[in-house]
C-alpha cells in the first residue's frame, strides 16, 4: 500500500477517534443523561464574554448556584470548568471535572457526570 494513503487512513481513524470523546450532544446541548440548567448572574455572563477568557475556564459560582446542585446531587463544586458550546466549543472530555457547558448567553448545563467535589477535580485536572 502507498506510504502517503496509509499515512491519510490513519489520520482519519486517529481522529474520528478523538473526536468521539467528548461529552454526548447535538449541536449546543448536552444529550448524555441527567443534567442541571443554572442561570448565569450578570457578572459570570461579563467574565465570559471577555475575549480574553479561554476554552475551559474555572468560574466561581454563587452560593445559590452551590446550593442548587448541592440539593440535587449532595456535593457543590465552587467553580465551573466552562465551555463554549454554544459556539460550537467541544472537546475530550477525559480530563474534565465540574462541566459548564454555556449553551446560551444566559445558562449552563451542568452535567451530573462530570460533577465532583472541589478536591477530586483538581485531581482530574492534575493529571492532563
Amino acid at each position: 500500500m502507498n506510504k502517503f494513503l496509509f499515512a491519510v487512513i490513519i489520520c482519519v481513524v486517529l481522529t474520528s477517534v478523538a473526536m468521539a470523546d467528548g461529552p454526548p450532544h447535538k449541536g449546543n446541548r448536552y444529550t448524555g443523561g441527567e443534567m442541571i440548567i443554572l442561570n448565569l448572574t450578570d457578572e459570570q455572563k461579563r467574565i465570559l464574554d471577555d475575549p480574553k477568557v479561554e476554552f475551559g475556564f474555572l468560574l466561581k459560582l454563587t452560593k445559590e448556584q452551590r446550593k442548587i446542585i448541592r440539593t440535587k446531587w449532595g456535593v457543590a463544586p465552587s467553580k465551573l470548568e466552562i465551555w463554549e458550546t454554544r459556539k460550537g466549543l467541544w472537546d475530550c472530555s477525559c480530563m474534565s471535572a465540574n462541566l459548564g457547558l454555556r449553551f446560551s448567553k444566559d445558562q449552563l448545563e451542568v452535567p451530573r457526570e462530570y460533577v465532583m467535589s472541589d478536591k477530586a477535580a483538581k485531581k482530574v485536572r492534575a493529571a492532563e
